[in-house]
């Protein structure tokens, strides 16, 4: 492997370590709630705006539970 491909390979690599660093600061921010689910509703994302707003860590409801399992009923029907 030619040094100027390794380089361009170190640089494109750096940059994405780059990107996926502020992702996660985004993800993590408590300043919004961020839920997903899979194709069955289980909740797969739940980041740390989301355990504020509910009271509920991610560790609790994720790839557990249903949105709908912590959610006001009444709500949901409405």
């Amino acid at each position: 492997m030619a040094t100027d491909e390794i380089t361009k390979n170190r640089q494109t690599q750096a940059a994405l370590i780059n990107k996926s660093t502020l992702q996660n600061a985004i993800f993590n921010s408590a300043n919004f709630s961020s839920i997903a689910t899979d194709a069955h509703g289980v909740i797969q994302i739940f980041n740390v705006g989301a355990e504020r707003m509910l009271g509920y860590s991610a560790t609790e409801v994720m790839n557990k539970i249903t949105p709908a399992n912590i959610s006001d009923t009444q709500e949901i029907y409405e």
